[in-house]
């Protein structure tokens, strides 16, 4: 089973309480939850030689290299929206 107890590849529906944070502590520790997990994500790649990019993820089918740049499109993708809420906020 994979992190979250949902098997790879299954689609993981989160109940509306685990769905999205309410109130300013519980986003309070959703970011500092995002932030541990992005500097986990750099000391990792940090150690991690250039060889293993073609190398693949397991339950996957895809490689190290591909869900590297899915993290990339993802993040990118939630700025482009968090971009589009800040414009519509100050309109």
């Amino acid at each position: 089973m994979a992190e979250g107890g949902y098997p790879p590849g299954e689609r993981s529906d989160l109940p509306p309480e685990e769905d999205w944070p309410h109130g300013v502590d519980a986003w309070t520790a959703l970011l500092k939850e995002l932030e541990a997990s992005h500097v986990r994500l750099m000391e990792t790649l940090a150690e991690l030689d250039d060889s293993r990019l073609d190398g693949a993820v397991i339950g996957t089918g895809g490689t190290v290299y591909h869900l590297l740049h899915g993290v990339v499109q993802h993040n990118l993708y939630h700025a482009g929206q968090i971009a589009l809420l800040r414009r519509a906020a100050s309109a």
